[in-house]
Parts: C-alpha cells; structure tokens; sequence
C-alpha cells in the first residue's frame, strides 16, 4: 500500500510539475499513523492523507534534497582527498597517528558535511553544514603550512594545494550565498 501511495505521489508531481527545480528535487517519505480519523490537512511539515476503514493513514512528508554530486566545489573537494591522501604517504611513520590522521580526518570531513547537511529540510540546517565544510578547508591548509614547516612536503607542493584548498574555500563561499538566497523552510 506505502509503495503504491509513494508511486502515485511521485508520478503525480511530475505530471504537475511539483518535481523540484534547479539543484534540488523533492523527495516523499511515507509514515505510518496511529489513526484512521484524521481529515485531509496540510501541516507545516507535510500533508496528511486520510484512510478510511483498515486501512491506515500515511503522512507524507515533502522536503528539499540538495544535489550535491554535479557540483564543481564537491569533484573538486573529492580530487582533493585523493591528492592528500596520496601526499601524506609520504610523510614519516611516526606522524602516522598525529599530522597524517589530522589531514585525512579534516579533507575527508569536507565532503561529507556536504553529503550530510544535503539531507537537511532547511536551508539553514544545510548552511550549518556547508559552514563546517568551510572549516574543514581551513584546517587542511594550516595543516599543509605546519607540513611544510616540519619538512615534510616541499614549497611547491604546499603552495599547490594551498591554492587549492582556497578555491574549494571561495567555491563554498559562493554555494553558501546560493543556498541562503533559495531559502527553503
């Protein structure tokens, strides 16, 4: 019965055209209630289908799913993982559990406080995410500068990454101005 409700649903938003647009689409989240006498409302966060009889009442829930893997910022932070990754190899055993840890904790947390706050059913909830992505990319190019003051990476390689993490930083920037100005609630 959900599965067949949450097919209707969806091909009836498309057929109206309710789908969603530009970076975000909507989603439909069945939940089961307790009871069958419940009128057809809308509620701030979501509508209530009516059953009668046996047969249960379905709330449905609609809220925003940011895409977050067109992104250029996101390919960008993902290239970045794989390139660090690969730099910390390098680094010596002994800073195995110290700088090399740190690195990898804090460009990996990049991407996946992206991932998270797109599951989010605000805008501000999502840019609370997108805020810590923005710290994550700070702490990366301070560790990259401690690195590179240890002896651990050459200048180069500092200021190419560096570069780096301040593009992915403004690209945040940017993508935080978009997401306040949808303002979906």
């Amino acid at each position: 019965m959900a599965l067949a409700l949450q097919g209707w649903l969806t091909r009836w938003m498309a057929h109206t055209g309710d789908a969603g647009e530009g970076s975000a689409s909507r989603r439909i989240l069945l939940k089961k209630d307790d009871s069958c006498f419940a009128r057809m409302a809308h509620a701030v966060d979501g509508s209530y289908w009516r059953c009668w009889g046996r047969v249960f009442i379905f709330r449905v829930y609609y809220f925003f799913m940011w895409k977050y893997d067109n992104l250029d910022l996101y390919i960008k932070a993902r290239k970045l993982i794989k390139d660090l990754y690969r730099l910390v190899g390098k680094f010596p055993r002994d800073e195995m559990f110290g700088l090399i840890s740190q690195i990898k904790r804090a460009v990996t947390s990049i991407t996946i406080n992206i991932v998270e706050g797109s599951g989010k059913r605000t805008s501000r909830e999502y840019i609370s995410y997108l805020n810590h992505s923005v710290g994550s990319v700070r702490e990366v190019g301070e560790e990259l500068s401690i690195a590179y003051d240890l002896g651990f990476i050459s200048e180069e390689e500092m200021n190419e990454y560096v570069a780096e993490t301040r593009r992915i930083d403004r690209m945040l920037g940017k993508y935080i101005e978009y997401v306040r100005r949808k303002d979906v609630k």
